[in-house]
C-alpha cells in the first residue's frame, strides 16, 4: 500500500513537471516571439507573441476544414480558430463581415468589435458596417462600396486595410476593459474556452487561447490542478479580460469559443476543437483560421 501510494505521488509530480516542461522545450522551435502556458484561476491559457512576421486568414467556404490539416499545411506557424460562424451543411459562413486580401467574404451590418491589419498597421474599434455593393474594397479593381461607421477611427482607414475579422465583444480598447465583459449573460460570465487576438502597448500582436472541458471542471476540484492531456476549467470574459490588462494588453477581440477554440504550433495541435455528436466528427471543421507564420 505504502509503494502504491508512493508510485501516485511520483506520477503526479511527474504530470505537474511535463506541464511547464513541455511549453519550454516547444518554445524554442516556435517562429513566435514568446509562447508560454500560463494558468490563472484554475484555466490553462496558451499565449503566442508575436514581433513580426505575416497573419493571413485560411478559409474554404465551400466546406469545413479542421485544425488537424490546416496545421499540417502550415507546418511552420501557429494556427488559431478565427471568429463565429454559421453552417449549413458542409459549408461554414462566418457570422460577421469578414475581409481578405481586399475581397468581402462574408458581411454584416450588426455592431461589433473588430480589428483590420495590413502587414505593418493595425487599427481596432467597434464598427456597423454596410456593404451595399461590390466585393473588392481595396487596390486594383475596386469596385465595394461600405459604410464601416467606426465609433472612434475613420472609415478611411477600415477601407484600406486588407484584412478585417469581427468578433464579439471588443474586450479591450486603448487600454480601458470594455462593459460588455460585464454583462450577465451565460456567453460573458461563465467560465468558457475563448480564443482571443490582441495587441500589446509595445505593438506586438499575441494569439491567446483559453482551454476548457467538462473533465478538466470536475479534476480540478478534486485534485486543484490538471495533468497537461486534459483541459481546463475556462474563464469569464470579465476575468479574461482583467488578466490581459494585467499583461500589457491594449486592444482584444474575442474570437469564436466554446468547441470551436483550437490552437496548432508548429503542426502539432495543442488545443483541438471539439467532437461533434450531430456529424459523429471527432474533430469540429471550422469556417476560416487566423495564421502566423516568418512568410506570406
Amino acid at each position: 500500500m505504502l509503494i502504491l501510494s508512493h508510485m501516485i505521488i511520483l506520477f503526479m509530480q511527474m504530470l505537474k513537471f511535463s506541464r511547464w516542461l513541455y511549453p519550454l522545450l516547444l518554445s524554442a522551435s516556435v517562429m513566435a516571439l514568446d509562447y508560454h502556458v500560463f494558468e490563472y484561476k484554475g484555466a490553462r491559457i496558451h499565449w503566442a507573441e508575436f514581433e513580426q512576421g505575416q497573419l493571413n486568414i485560411v478559409i474554404d467556404t465551400d466546406q469545413h476544414q479542421k485544425l488537424s490539416d490546416v496545421a499540417k499545411y502550415h507546418s511552420q506557424s501557429v494556427v488559431m480558430n478565427g471568429s463565429f460562424f454559421l453552417s449549413n451543411g458542409r459549408a461554414h459562413q462566418p457570422t460577421y463581415l469578414l475581409k481578405k486580401d481586399c475581397q468581402f467574404i462574408s458581411s454584416s451590418h450588426v455592431k461589433q468589435g473588430a480589428f483590420g491589419w495590413d502587414g505593418a498597421h493595425t487599427v481596432w474599434d467597434v464598427i456597423a458596417p454596410r456593404v451595399t455593393r461590390g466585393l473588392n474594397d481595396c487596390g486594383q479593381g475596386q469596385d465595394a462600396f461600405v459604410d464601416y461607421q467606426p465609433r472612434y477611427t475613420s472609415a478611411k482607414v477600415w477601407r484600406s486595410m486588407p484584412h478585417v475579422v469581427m468578433g464579439a465583444p471588443l474586450l479591450i480598447d486603448r487600454g480601458e476593459i470594455q462593459k460588455a465583459v460585464y454583462y450577465k449573460g451565460g456567453f460573458y460570465r461563465l467560465p468558457y474556452a475563448r480564443s482571443i487576438i490582441a495587441e500589446k502597448d509595445n505593438g506586438n500582436l499575441v494569439f491567446v487561447v483559453v482551454e476548457a472541458g467538462l473533465m478538466g471542471q470536475i479534476l480540478m476540484k478534486i485534485w486543484g490542478s490538471l495533468p497537461s492531456w486534459i483541459q481546463g476549467q475556462g474563464l469569464s470574459l470579465r476575468d479574461l479580460a482583467v488578466w490581459l490588462r494585467q499583461r500589457d494588453i491594449r486592444y482584444a477581440l474575442n474570437l469564436d469559443g466554446g468547441g470551436s477554440v483550437g490552437l496548432a504550433v508548429n503542426g502539432k495541435v495543442l488545443v483541438r476543437p471539439r467532437f461533434k455528436w450531430q456529424r459523429m466528427e471527432f474533430e469540429r471543421g471550422l469556417s476560416h483560421f487566423l495564421v502566423m507564420s516568418d512568410h506570406a
